[in-house]
Formats: structure tokens, C-alpha cells, sequence
């Protein structure tokens, strides 16, 4: 779970939910944080400066906080570091604005690892802001072994069903040119909300669970992402409908990811009868895990021989299949 470390803009101060280090009590409510989560099995990923800009714009004081963020996680096994979030909007020029990657060697030093995240680059959305990204993502893989991006929220051209979701893919050209055992999580995609809000928000759980699936299938992490205040945590679409499916999907180096038609792919296309999506898969040898979403003849997708699906997954924009398993 991702967890922000201080909050300070005038929504938060107004709903009197502003908070940071000087705050009383606020080492101890994360070591409670941290318990309960360890208490369900889960990791927390604790991004420690939200809102800097705000709370915190002296340099030298940040200095004096990150040293107490670093003994707060030193001992934690639990917690998963990230130093800031959305650095470019939270009092840094960017990802890797120098002052923020000296903060990095300083976390690192403390910590005896780089097993943690800087911050997220802004994604491009044109060839090249796009390429810039891909830079930024490249030099933080060599100050941290974890990277993370906010990826590009829009739903695209009419005739496209989510761009969004064709969007995560494209970081699989980019995986490979990191730092050597540097792992990529997709950290803050498009949310979760009660009404569509293309560009923001999402309320199909076929698109939600397709971009989880498709993210297993790159091999990258994905965090699910919804604030308490838009949404009912019992009512996240697509959340709960494949827990047990994404859990059982294999993270391991033996299985690689292929697009549809691709040399080893199980697939050779689909009929699109609306608007179009995509076709991926996770692969090792003739097994397979297999995702397609958008608005499809589900019976015309072409199964290379060899290749024999079960349907794990079957939703009006979205089915995931098991493949010869």
C-alpha cells in the first residue's frame, strides 16, 4: 500500500487533515501504520515528501527529516522508501533535480541499500517529452533500484477504447536500458472513482482489471489507485472481482511478455467490433496468461495451434484466459 508522508495544501489544511513530522505523535502513528499493514502481509511503499513545496521549502530542514525518515526505515522490512511525490509539483525541478538525487545517496547510506524509489518523472505524452521521461527513468535506475512513474491518463481518440491502458506498455521498450536488477512499478495511474472522469478517473472495472493484468503480463508493478474521500473502499470496481486471479498470475524470470501476432505469442488477432483495444500475454514455453480488452468479437480471436485457452475472466470489455495450464 502507498501511503503519503506529510499532506500541507490548503485542501488538506481546511479539512483538517494537514500533517508531517512535527506533528504530534506522527512517528509513532507510522509505526502503527507499518504494524497493521506487516499484520495483513502487506508492504508499505511510505513516499515521505507530499506537498514540500508547502511544508517544508528549506533545503537544510529537509536534510534534517530525511536523516529521521532514514532511522524510521532502517529497521522496517515492511517499508518500501520513496522520498517525494511528484517532485516536479512538490518543490523540486524535477525526478532527478540534483538536490533530490544527492537526498538519494544520503537515504542510501543510511539505509546499506538502494532498495527504494526517488520520485516520478512526468510523463511525456509526445515523442519528445517522451523521451525526456525515458532519460529521467534511465538516470534514476542508477540512484535507486525501484523506479516509478504516474503514467499518462488520457482515454484517447474515439475510436479507442482506453489509451490509457495501451499506454503502460510502452515502458516495455524502456525496462531493458535501466540499471542492471532495477524493478519499474506503474505507482500512480489513472484512479478509481464512482463516475468515468476521462483523463482522471475510471469507473469500468474491465479497464481496471485489464491494466492490472496487462501490467503483470510487462512485468512491472501496479498500484491500484483510489482516495478515501471520492470512492467507498467496498465499491472499487475491479478490485475485488480478480484478487485471487492476479495472486495466482506467476512474477518470476522464466516468463516473458509477447504482444498479440509477436514469434511465441499464443495469439494471431482479433475482430474489433468498436472501439479497439489490445491483445497481450505473459509467456513461458507453451503456457501463457492471456488479456485482451476493448470492444471485440470474444469469439474471433485467432488461437495459434498448439495453444488452448480457459477463460479465467469474462467481462463485456475484457476476458483473461489461462493458456494449456
Amino acid at each position: 500500500m502507498r501511503v503519503l508522508g506529510m499532506l500541507g495544501s490548503r485542501p488538506w489544511v481546511e479539512a483538517g487533515l494537514a500533517f508531517n513530522p512535527t506533528t504530534p505523535g506522527y512517528w509513532d502513528a507510522c509505526h502503527r501504520l507499518v504494524q497493521e499493514a506487516e499484520a495483513r502481509g502487506l508492504y508499505v511503499e511510505l513516499c515521505f515528501f507530499a506537498d514540500a513545496q508547502i511544508v517544508v521549502p528549506d533545503p537544510s530542514m529537509r536534510t534534517a527529516w530525511l536523516r529521521l525518515f532514514a532511522e524510521f526505515c532502517r529497521d522496517r522490512p515492511a517499508v518500501i522508501p520513496q522520498l517525494a511525490n511528484e517532485a516536479s509539483f512538490n518543490g523540486w525541478n524535477e525526478a532527478d533535480d540534483p538536490a533530490l538525487l544527492a537526498m538519494a545517496d544520503t537515504l542510501a547510506q543510511s539505509l546499506g541499500h538502494r532498495d527504494f524509489s526517488i520520485s516520478d518523472p512526468k510523463d511525456g505524452d509526445n515523442p519528445d517529452a517522451s523521451a525526456e521521461t525515458t532519460a529521467r527513468l534511465k538516470t534514476l535506475s542508477r540512484f535507486s533500484l525501484i523506479v516509478v512513474l504516474h503514467p499518462d491518463r488520457s482515454f484517447g481518440s474515439d475510436d479507442r477504447w482506453r489509451r490509457w491502458i495501451d499506454h503502460l506498455e510502452g515502458m516495455t521498450d524502456v525496462v531493458n536500458d535501466l540499471a542492471p536488477n532495477a524493478a519499474y512499478v506503474i505507482d500512480e495511474p489513472i484512479g478509481a472513482a464512482l463516475t468515468a472522469q476521462p483523463g482522471r478517473r475510471d469507473n469500468d472495472p474491465d479497464a481496471l482489471i485489464a491494466a492490472q493484468v496487462v501490467a503483470l503480463c510487462c512485468g512491472f508493478g501496479y498500484t491500484y489507485h483510489k482516495i478515501d474521500a471520492e470512492i467507498p473502499v467496498d465499491a472499487l470496481p475491479g478490485f475485488y472481482d480478480v484478487a485471487d486471479l492476479l495472486a495466482s498470475i506467476p512474477v518470476s524470470p522464466d516468463w516473458s511478455y509477447r504482444n498479440d501476432s509477436w514469434a511465441g505469442a499464443p495469439t494471431d488477432g482479433i475482430r474489433w467490433t468498436g472501439k479497439t483495444g489490445k491483445v497481450r500475454h505473459l509467456v513461458n514455453g507453451n503456457r501463457a496468461w492471456s488479456v485482451a480488452y476493448g470492444e471485440a468479437d470474444w469469439n474471433s480471436v485467432v488461437w495459434r495451434p498448439g495453444y488452448t485457452p480457459v477463460a479465467v475472466y469474462e467481462g463485456a470489455r475484457c476476458r483473461v484466459w489461462k493458456v494449456n495450464q
